[in-house]
């Protein structure tokens, strides 16, 4: 696997970052825009849904990703529920010694980027993606635990 750090630029090469990488499997996965240009907090992500096949699957496993003023500020993966680790690294103000979740709050250009499994059966995908995102995205506030 190629593990160049790439610049990002806007959510639009994260997204095409995954979908080159995963191109074979892109049909367990829905990527969703979180806040679609609402201001960033908690309760925009609380109050958003994403339906497929009627379905609101925003609740699904999936790695989340943080964007703002071109930079991932964090990313990771959750096995049941992707918006709710969301809520968790908002409500904790995640961290490290130069930046922080809540700078997102003065952003306007934050989103948060879900790549959810479409069937929840298929989350053992999650671990993967996670992987390969945190290697090439190389996230301001980078998970303690890699992979």
């Amino acid at each position: 696997m190629d593990e160049k750090i790439i610049e990002i630029k806007s959510p639009d090469q994260i997204i095409k970052t995954f979908k080159d990488e995963f191109n074979p499997i892109l049909s367990k996965f829905e990527i969703i825009r979180v806040l679609k240009g609402q201001k960033f907090n908690a309760e925009n992500v609380k109050k958003a849904v994403h339906i497929y096949e009627r379905n609101d699957i925003i609740w699904h496993p999936g790695v989340y990703v943080f964007y703002s003023k071109g930079n991932v500020y964090r990313l990771g993966q959750h096995f049941e529920n992707s918006r709710l680790r969301v809520l968790q690294h908002i409500r904790d103000n995640t961290r490290n010694n130069t930046h922080s979740i809540q700078d997102l709050e003065s952003s306007d250009d934050a989103e948060v980027i879900l790549f959810n499994v479409i069937d929840a059966k298929n989350y053992h995908w999650v671990a993967a993606v996670e992987l390969f995102l945190e290697k090439r995205l190389a996230p301001l506030i980078p998970a303690l635990r890699q992979g």
